[in-house]
Protein backbone atom coordinates (compact mmCIF):
# COMPACT_ATOMS: atom_id res chain seq x y z
CA UNK A 1 0.00 0.00 0.00
CA UNK A 2 1.25 3.13 -0.71
CA UNK A 3 1.42 6.03 1.86
CA UNK A 4 -0.61 9.55 1.22
CA UNK A 5 3.01 10.92 1.03
CA UNK A 6 4.30 9.00 -1.56
CA UNK A 7 1.29 8.86 -3.86
CA UNK A 8 1.33 12.96 -3.37
CA UNK A 9 5.07 12.99 -4.45
CA UNK A 10 4.17 10.77 -7.21
CA UNK A 11 1.13 12.83 -8.39
CA UNK A 12 3.01 15.50 -7.88
CA UNK A 13 6.04 14.63 -11.17
CA UNK A 14 2.88 13.18 -13.23
CA UNK A 15 1.48 16.35 -13.13
CA UNK A 16 4.80 17.76 -14.59
CA UNK A 17 4.71 15.32 -17.30
CA UNK A 18 7.78 13.48 -15.98
CA UNK A 19 7.10 9.90 -17.04
CA UNK A 20 9.79 7.78 -15.05
CA UNK A 21 8.42 8.52 -11.68
CA UNK A 22 10.64 6.65 -9.26
CA UNK A 23 14.06 7.03 -10.86
CA UNK A 24 13.57 11.03 -10.54
CA UNK A 25 12.94 10.40 -6.70
CA UNK A 26 15.88 8.52 -6.81
CA UNK A 27 17.99 11.33 -8.59
CA UNK A 28 16.75 13.79 -6.42
CA UNK A 29 17.75 11.96 -3.59
CA UNK A 30 14.47 11.95 -1.43
CA UNK A 31 14.27 10.70 1.52
CA UNK A 32 10.39 10.07 1.71
CA UNK A 33 10.48 8.51 5.16
CA UNK A 34 11.38 11.63 6.51
CA UNK A 35 9.44 13.71 4.39
CA UNK A 36 6.71 15.55 6.05
CA UNK A 37 5.53 17.82 3.54
CA UNK A 38 6.99 19.64 0.50
CA UNK A 39 5.67 22.42 -1.57
CA UNK A 40 7.73 24.30 -4.85
CA UNK A 41 8.66 27.83 -6.61
CA UNK A 42 8.40 28.63 -9.98
CA UNK A 43 11.08 30.61 -11.80
CA UNK A 44 9.17 30.95 -15.60
CA UNK A 45 12.16 33.74 -16.66
CA UNK A 46 14.82 30.81 -15.94
CA UNK A 47 12.74 27.82 -16.15
CA UNK A 48 14.13 26.81 -12.93
CA UNK A 49 11.99 25.47 -9.87
CA UNK A 50 12.55 25.41 -6.52
CA UNK A 51 11.65 22.34 -4.02
CA UNK A 52 10.79 23.05 -0.06
CA UNK A 53 11.27 20.00 1.54
CA UNK A 54 9.99 19.80 5.49
CA UNK A 55 11.58 16.95 7.08
CA UNK A 56 11.60 15.68 10.18
CA UNK A 57 14.77 17.17 11.03
CA UNK A 58 15.35 19.98 9.08
CA UNK A 59 13.87 21.71 6.17
CA UNK A 60 16.03 21.13 2.57
CA UNK A 61 15.72 23.49 -0.55
CA UNK A 62 16.55 22.46 -3.88
CA UNK A 63 16.80 24.17 -7.29
CA UNK A 64 16.36 22.01 -10.09
CA UNK A 65 16.02 22.97 -14.29
CA UNK A 66 12.99 22.04 -16.28
CA UNK A 67 13.77 18.61 -16.40
CA UNK A 68 14.27 18.38 -12.49
CA UNK A 69 17.57 18.13 -12.72
CA UNK A 70 19.37 19.27 -9.29
CA UNK A 71 21.30 22.43 -9.45
CA UNK A 72 22.26 23.25 -6.21
CA UNK A 73 20.59 21.98 -2.90
CA UNK A 74 20.79 23.83 0.35
CA UNK A 75 19.55 22.61 4.43
CA UNK A 76 18.10 24.86 7.12
CA UNK A 77 18.33 23.16 10.22
CA UNK A 78 16.47 26.23 12.44
CA UNK A 79 12.86 26.86 11.08
CA UNK A 80 9.03 26.61 12.64
CA UNK A 81 8.44 23.15 11.17
CA UNK A 82 4.84 23.53 11.92
CA UNK A 83 4.21 26.54 9.50
CA UNK A 84 2.43 26.21 6.59
CA UNK A 85 3.46 28.10 3.14
CA UNK A 86 1.06 30.53 1.71
CA UNK A 87 3.33 31.84 -1.23
CA UNK A 88 6.38 32.79 -2.52
CA UNK A 89 8.41 35.81 -4.29
CA UNK A 90 11.57 36.31 -5.98
CA UNK A 91 13.57 39.57 -6.14
CA UNK A 92 17.36 39.70 -7.19
CA UNK A 93 17.81 35.94 -7.54
CA UNK A 94 16.48 35.52 -4.23
CA UNK A 95 13.63 33.51 -3.54
CA UNK A 96 11.38 33.87 -0.76
CA UNK A 97 9.11 31.76 0.80
CA UNK A 98 6.77 32.77 3.28
CA UNK A 99 5.04 30.96 6.57
CA UNK A 100 2.21 31.73 8.44
CA UNK A 101 3.18 32.59 12.03
CA UNK A 102 0.29 34.50 13.35
CA UNK A 103 -2.48 36.99 11.73
CA UNK A 104 -0.15 39.43 11.55
CA UNK A 105 3.33 38.16 11.24
CA UNK A 106 4.78 35.98 8.28
CA UNK A 107 7.76 34.10 8.61
CA UNK A 108 10.14 34.15 5.64
CA UNK A 109 13.01 32.08 4.43
CA UNK A 110 14.90 34.44 2.13
CA UNK A 111 17.16 31.37 0.05
CA UNK A 112 19.97 32.32 -2.00
CA UNK A 113 21.58 30.10 -4.13
CA UNK A 114 24.74 32.25 -5.23
CA UNK A 115 25.78 32.70 -1.83
CA UNK A 116 24.65 29.46 -0.47
CA UNK A 117 22.30 30.85 2.72
CA UNK A 118 19.54 31.08 3.63
CA UNK A 119 18.52 33.95 6.10
CA UNK A 120 15.36 33.83 8.36
CA UNK A 121 13.11 36.91 8.81
CA UNK A 122 10.01 38.32 10.46
CA UNK A 123 7.69 40.54 8.09
CA UNK A 124 5.04 42.46 10.05
CA UNK A 125 1.66 42.52 8.14
CA UNK A 126 0.10 44.96 10.16
CA UNK A 127 -3.02 44.30 9.41
CA UNK A 128 -5.82 45.99 11.29
CA UNK A 129 -8.16 44.61 13.92
CA UNK A 130 -11.00 44.28 11.40
CA UNK A 131 -9.24 42.51 8.74
CA UNK A 132 -9.50 39.01 7.70
CA UNK A 133 -8.02 36.72 5.69
CA UNK A 134 -9.24 35.88 2.13
CA UNK A 135 -7.39 34.95 -0.52
CA UNK A 136 -3.62 34.96 -1.51
CA UNK A 137 -1.71 34.09 -4.83
CA UNK A 138 1.54 33.91 -6.70
CA UNK A 139 1.69 35.76 -9.40
CA UNK A 140 4.42 37.97 -11.28
CA UNK A 141 7.38 36.96 -8.70
CA UNK A 142 5.10 38.30 -5.72
CA UNK A 143 3.24 37.48 -3.12
CA UNK A 144 -0.66 39.05 -3.39
CA UNK A 145 -2.33 38.85 -0.75
CA UNK A 146 -6.08 39.89 -0.55
CA UNK A 147 -7.72 40.66 3.21
CA UNK A 148 -11.58 42.05 3.76
CA UNK A 149 -12.51 44.39 6.75
CA UNK A 150 -14.84 42.97 8.94
CA UNK A 151 -18.56 43.89 7.74
CA UNK A 152 -17.88 46.12 4.93
CA UNK A 153 -16.85 46.19 1.21
CA UNK A 154 -13.62 47.26 1.56
CA UNK A 155 -10.38 45.08 0.17
CA UNK A 156 -7.16 45.44 1.24
CA UNK A 157 -4.64 44.26 -1.17
CA UNK A 158 -1.06 43.97 -0.33
CA UNK A 159 2.00 43.20 -2.47
CA UNK A 160 4.67 41.35 -1.15
CA UNK A 161 8.20 41.12 -3.22
CA UNK A 162 10.95 40.24 -1.45
CA UNK A 163 11.02 41.92 1.93
CA UNK A 164 8.88 44.61 0.86
CA UNK A 165 5.28 44.97 0.95
CA UNK A 166 2.93 47.37 -0.72
CA UNK A 167 -0.93 47.93 0.35
CA UNK A 168 -3.34 49.22 -1.62
CA UNK A 169 -7.16 49.60 -0.40
CA UNK A 170 -10.30 49.34 -2.94
CA UNK A 171 -13.70 50.69 -1.06
CA UNK A 172 -16.33 48.36 -3.17
CA UNK A 173 -19.28 50.26 -1.51
CA UNK A 174 -20.71 51.96 -4.58
CA UNK A 175 -20.88 48.05 -6.16
CA UNK A 176 -24.31 45.77 -6.04
CA UNK A 177 -23.49 42.34 -3.98
CA UNK A 178 -26.86 39.98 -4.42
CA UNK A 179 -26.92 36.10 -2.96
CA UNK A 180 -28.91 33.55 -4.34
CA UNK A 181 -32.17 34.78 -3.31
CA UNK A 182 -31.70 37.92 -4.64
CA UNK A 183 -30.63 40.33 -1.40
CA UNK A 184 -28.65 42.82 -1.34
CA UNK A 185 -25.56 42.43 0.76
CA UNK A 186 -22.12 43.89 1.32
CA UNK A 187 -18.99 42.22 0.24
CA UNK A 188 -17.97 40.48 3.50
CA UNK A 189 -22.04 39.10 3.57
CA UNK A 190 -21.63 37.71 0.62
CA UNK A 191 -18.35 36.16 1.61
CA UNK A 192 -19.90 33.86 3.90
CA UNK A 193 -23.10 32.89 1.29
CA UNK A 194 -22.64 29.28 -0.29
CA UNK A 195 -23.67 31.02 -3.44
CA UNK A 196 -23.70 34.08 -4.91
CA UNK A 197 -22.71 36.63 -7.28
CA UNK A 198 -21.80 39.98 -7.35
CA UNK A 199 -22.61 42.49 -9.80
CA UNK A 200 -20.64 45.99 -11.31
CA UNK A 201 -21.48 47.57 -14.31
CA UNK A 202 -18.43 47.57 -16.78
CA UNK A 203 -16.70 45.49 -14.57
CA UNK A 204 -16.05 41.48 -14.59
CA UNK A 205 -18.70 39.25 -12.33
CA UNK A 206 -17.45 37.19 -9.71
CA UNK A 207 -19.13 34.33 -8.79
CA UNK A 208 -18.96 32.81 -5.19
CA UNK A 209 -19.64 28.80 -5.24
CA UNK A 210 -18.81 27.55 -1.97
CA UNK A 211 -16.23 29.92 -0.67
CA UNK A 212 -14.11 29.28 -3.86
CA UNK A 213 -13.96 32.72 -5.82
CA UNK A 214 -13.72 32.85 -9.49
CA UNK A 215 -13.42 35.97 -12.28
CA UNK A 216 -15.90 35.03 -15.64
CA UNK A 217 -16.06 37.57 -18.08
CA UNK A 218 -19.66 39.68 -17.92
Amino acid sequence: KISNMKKLILFFLLFTQLIFAQELVGNLDINLDKLKSFYYLENPAKKEFVLILKNKENIECLKTDSNFNVLNRLEFPEASKSLDLIGSSIKDNIYYSYWRKDKKTLEVLAIDFNTKNIVKHQMDLSFDSNERDFYSFDKNQSLNYLTLVKGTSIINYYKINGLQIDKKTYDCSSMKFMNALNQSLNFWELTKEQDGIVYTTGFKDFHTDKRNYNAVSS
